[in-house]
């Protein structure tokens, strides 16, 4: 295969990976494989923006976007080291599945990129058993667990180990009999309604994870290798067990980690320390000026993310502000009381934190203080000279907020309070 891409420069092959990877994300895995042809990767998968992808039909995409064109099928591709050798030409990590596969129990061996460090962190590593709430839970960025049982009974005792992970816990995700995702947890467990999505009783505790790795299919038979029996969510049979939540010792995490992210997942995003006299980890992050704008960076990714689902699961496609039905795009969570000046306890109260507003001038308007929301729910536009302005804000006004209610009511006053002085924060 690799001789196939001889005639072509470096410059002309990254330019291909980048046309080929946007498609990629947007099929996703399987989608990929069935455009091109392709089954499952046997032995090579290929790890990049945010992915895992079968080699031949990664391979396949890159060469359908060169000028001129290739087209590779499994009849004129040998795959094997000669994929790699174009995904190595590519700049495309990848990793070996019989090497996870043969490496024993948890000692897997990074590439080069990615390898370990000779100490572990003291960050905790997850094991998260889902069925049809994965996708949900990689949608929204979150991971919930009820208070109860369906029978009002206390909830099982696995349940309880969501109120230990903390930020920068690694999160492997389990469903279908197969690792399907990475994330990393980005806000410690908050008292919540059931998100949209998730079955069970209505109250719970709710976890915000940012994910960095989907698509994957590590299978069950290749994790019995990893995990021997009794270890994480393995029973002593070496099955997994009935558990949702279940903890991994970091000396087999923080390998299989690197390995599966190909080096690529911020290990380092945050530590927390070890709180010695009390046998447990504390929750203050030791964190550097750059890896905190990472993990500022990704709480607002992650909080973003669930707020608009769970805003839109309630609300519908329905601008708060105008009551307009838009396309799911062109609406945003807004926060209605400014974000830079919320506590974090304030952010996390997902019920008052946010409304949707349209991008087609309510959310600029409100976050201006052009828009107001009054103690009765209506909508208020403030005047303006500004004759341009004031033709736009005439359309405006009157629609009693979709977002008023008791929760929300305290936030619109401050939104107000904010901009009685004429200014425009």
């Amino acid at each position: 295969m690799a001789t196939f891409f001889g005639r072509y420069s470096e410059s002309e092959l990254r330019t291909a990976k980048s046309k080929a990877l946007d498609e990629a994300v947007d099929l996703g895995r399987t989608g990929l494989r069935r455009k091109y042809g392709f089954g499952p990767s046997s032995k090579f998968v290929a790890v990049a923006a945010g992915h895992h992808f079968d080699s031949k039909a990664l391979s396949a995409a890159v060469a359908a976007h060169l000028m001129p064109p290739l087209e590779l099928t499994s009849d004129n591709s040998s795959g094997g080291v000669a994929t790699t050798r174009v995904l190595d030409g590519c700049g495309v990590p990848w990793i070996d599945t019989d090497h996870l596969k043969n490496s024993g129990h948890g000692h897997v061996e990074p590439d080069a990129e990615g390898a370990p460090s000779s100490a572990h962190d003291s960050r905790g590593y997850w094991w998260v058993s889902q069925g049809e709430n994965y996708s949900t839970a990689i949608q929204q960025g979150s991971l919930w667990a009820p208070h109860l049982r369906i029978d009002g009974k206390p909830g099982h005792e696995d349940w309880q180990s969501i109120h230990r992970m903390l930020p920068g816990d690694v999160v492997f995700h389990y469903a279908a009999q197969q690792f399907k995702a990475i994330s990393l947890v980005v806000a410690a467990g908050v008292e919540a309604d059931r998100p949209p999505g998730y079955t069970g009783h209505l109250h719970g505790t709710l976890v915000l994870v940012e994910p960095c790795i989907v698509d994957m299919e590590v299978r069950l038979d290749v994790l019995k290798t990893v995990f021997p029996p009794g270890v994480g969510p393995m029973n002593r049979t070496g099955n997994p067990g009935r558990v949702y939540i279940a903890a991994i010792p970091p000396a087999v995490g923080e390998p299989l980690a690197r390995y599966l992210s190909a080096g690529s997942l911020p290990m380092q995003q945050s530590r927390v320390q070890v709180a010695e006299s009390k046998g447990e980890r504390d929750t203050s992050q030791q964190l550097d000026l750059a890896t905190t704008d990472i993990a500022g960076s990704m709480f607002r990714r992650a909080e973003q993310r669930y707020l608009r689902e769970a805003l839109l699961a309630r609300y519908g496609n329905q601008c708060a502000l105008c009551g307009r039905f838009l396309p799911m795009n062109l609406l945003i969570a807004a926060h209605i009381k400014l974000r830079s000046e919320s506590s974090e306890a304030d952010r996390l109260n997902f019920d008052a934190a946010a409304m949707l507003a349209c991008s087609l001038g309510c959310d600029a308007l409100f976050e201006q203080g052009y828009l107001t929301v009054d103690d009765g729910g209506l909508v208020r536009t403030t005047p303006t000279d500004d004759p341009e302005l004031l033709r736009v804000l005439d359309k405006l006004g009157g629609f009693h907020c979709l977002a008023f209610s008791e929760a929300t009511t305290e936030n619109f006053e401050f939104h107000r309070q904010s901009h009685n002085d004429g200014t425009r924060l």
